[in-house]
């Protein structure tokens, strides 16, 4: 199954009341690993779009991304840090064999026919929009609006921060096909 997230923010106690999170902060890396893992195998495959983790430690995050079920694909978003996220994914190698990869800021994957284009931030327009390309971002946590400005609506793009799902979980490809009224 492939899947689609971002903006858990491991680390990061105010994102818990900002986004009304049904957790603590004492709980809060358990709550997310648990939410990830309910759902997926070690043979799924996510991409991330963004915000992993507030502490900047690489050894840190490695410790996280080993608790983690599936293959994951991270585009980075404004509170990653690049040197950091590539070292903890060296290091997870290391110490597991488990290999995760560093996206560009803005990717593509071909799912099911369907080009994505991959950014954690959301987008008016992007490569091959009025050919049905879908846009994938985070960022917004759900909201329809940022830094008090309403975000204009967009066919074929969806926010898909762990916020915005109604379980506090990960979007499967399924599930976005079906919000955007799309075929599988």
């Amino acid at each position: 199954m492939i899947y689609f997230s971002s903006d858990c923010h491991f680390d990061h106690d105010n994102v818990i009341k900002f986004c009304n999170r049904p957790t603590t902060p004492e709980n809060h890396n358990r709550w997310i690993i648990s939410q990830y893992n309910k759902s997926m195998t070690d043979k799924d495959t996510m991409y991330f779009l963004g915000d992993f983790c507030f502490k900047q430690n690489a050894q840190h995050i490695a410790n996280i991304m080993k608790q983690l079920k599936g293959n994951w694909n991270f585009v980075l978003g404004n509170h990653d840090k690049r040197r950091i996220m590539r070292e903890a994914v060296e290091i997870l190698y290391h110490e597991t064999g488990r290999k995760f990869r560093i996206m560009e800021l803005y990717d593509t994957v071909k799912i099911n026919g369907y080009e994505i284009i991959l950014c954690h931030f959301p987008m008016a327009t992007w490569n091959k929009r009025r050919y049905k390309t879908l846009h994938l971002h985070g960022h917004l946590h759900g909201f329809k609006q940022d830094d008090g400005k309403d975000i204009e609506e967009a066919e074929y793009r969806l926010d898909v921060s762990l916020d915005g799902h109604p379980k506090f979980n990960a979007y499967t490809f399924n599930e976005i096909t079906d919000i955007m009224g799309l075929p599988y």
